[in-house]
This record gives C-alpha cells, structure tokens and sequence, in this order.
C-alpha cells in the first residue's frame, strides 16, 4: 500500500505520529517524541519541494512510487540522511513473507550517522512493516485463512553504515514488539521476524 498515509494532513512528506496514531500514548512506543525533521517522500514530492528544501537524489527518476519504494528522510537542522525502503510481499504454500530491503542511501554533511538521525527512520519503517502484516493477517481472516505471516529484514546485498544500523534497529523494535501487528480475531500462527544475513550494526546491541 502507498506509504505516503504515514503523512497524514502535513505537507511535503512530514510525519506526525499524533495525527496517525489519534493520540501520544499510541504514538510513544515507536516515536518518544516529536519527530520535527522526519518526512516520507515519493518522486512527486520532488515536485512541491520548498525551496532550500534538501531532496535525496534517489527521488524524481520515477522509480520511488510510495508503494514499492519509498524513501525516508531526516535531518537535524545542518545534517541529513535518507534510505530507499523496498517492500515485497510473497506467497506460497509456506506462508506470506513481507520483505523490506533498503537498496540506497544518502547523507548530507554527515561523517557517522548518530542516533538521533536514525532512529527515527527506523520506527516510521517498522510502523509501515507492521501495517502491511496486519493488512495481510485480515485479508486472510476475511477468506477463512490463518497462514504464517513473516516480517523479513534483508540486509544481505551491498550495504553500508546507515542502512546496516536502520535494519538492526527496525527487527529489532518488531522483535520486542514495540507495536501491536496481530489483529482482533486472528487465530493463526504468531507474526514471525527474519533477519536475513544480518549482523548486528555497529554500536548496537541485539
């Protein structure tokens, strides 16, 4: 489904958890507080950018559609950095695996990404991984089917810092369950998280 409903009512791709979520005490588990400079971006945001506006160069190529691809962006006032998130869905005998790969990223005057850059990127990731289960989990309920749901982090092709660091900490906020996936009503088998030839990033803890 097109990430661009994470933006809820603000402009140029901004994410606000309290117009998402209805509430701070839903919001918190992923986003403890607000995250001012974190925004989700598709090619056609490119096209209502503000001027002065930092735009990764991943987007405007046409190939960053919300749906497939998406990129998230964050910065701290001289500081930025993005990732291209990809996500598939699969299905077969086995179950349905929901895979989300981060393909690209990018930093503006940034040596070694901080936490406070990142993390954010990580929840808004894990709250569109976590939507898609749940859409998957009901999709299933509604055609009298309880297949194993799985949530796979694929970190196993080229890589670097940044998106080592993001994919760390997303299976990890989806392994502790910092939000609510399995729908009301759902009787199979428990959401499952896979790490795919994933190390822990570095400075990070399992």
């Amino acid at each position: 489904m097109d990430a661009h409903w994470l933006v809820a009512y603000a402009q140029y791709g901004t994410v606000s958890p309290y117009d998402i979520f209805g509430s701070w005490e839903e919001a918190e588990p992923l986003f403890y507080r607000f995250p001012r400079n974190l925004a989700v971006l598709t090619d056609r945001d490119k096209k209502i950018a503000r001027r002065g506006d930092w735009m990764p160069d991943a987007l405007g190529k046409g190939e960053i559609d919300g749906s497939e691809r998406v990129v998230l962006t964050n910065h701290n006032g001289c500081e930025a950095i993005s990732v291209v998130l990809k996500r598939t869905i699969v299905e077969d005998d086995a179950g349905i695996t929901i895979t989300a790969t981060l393909e690209a990223s990018e930093m503006l005057n940034v040596t070694e990404p901080g936490q406070d850059l990142y993390d954010d990127i990580s929840s808004a990731i894990t709250l569109l991984l976590a939507t898609d289960a749940d859409r998957v989990m009901r999709r299933q309920m509604d055609v009298g089917a309880t297949k194993q749901v799985t949530i796979a982090i694929d970190n196993s092709g080229p890589t670097d810092d940044l998106r080592s660091m993001v994919a760390s900490d997303t299976a990890l906020l989806l392994e502790e369950g910092e939000i609510s996936i399995v729908p009301e009503g759902w009787s199979g088998p428990a959401f499952m998280v896979e790490r795919i030839a994933m190390l822990d990033a570095p400075g990070m803890s399992a």
